[in-house]
């Protein structure tokens, strides 16, 4: 019989998170499993607009709270009134 010598390997699990104005993808980026979108800062400008937040929801302002934890893919919208 002979030893074996196994190795773990441990990956971070990461979820895409995408920021659309509009129909246009404004920023992408990765967030690991289980944390924050840190998204506070940053802000869509347009001229004669004030930007409102972020929302899950293209159509309506459905507020994305940013003390979710992430544990899949998601999409937010810029609103602006």
């Amino acid at each position: 019989m002979r030893d074996i010598q196994l190795f773990a390997k441990w990956e971070i699990k990461t979820h895409r998170v995408r920021l659309y104005d509009g129909e246009t993808l404004y920023k992408e980026f990765t967030v690991q499993e289980g944390k924050k979108v840190l998204i506070n800062d940053i802000e869509v400008n347009k001229q004669g607009l004030v930007f409102n937040g972020w929302s899950t929801k293209k159509s309506s302002f459905s507020p994305y709270d940013s003390n979710n934890l992430v544990y899949k893919d998601i999409n937010l919208y810029a609103i602006h009134g």
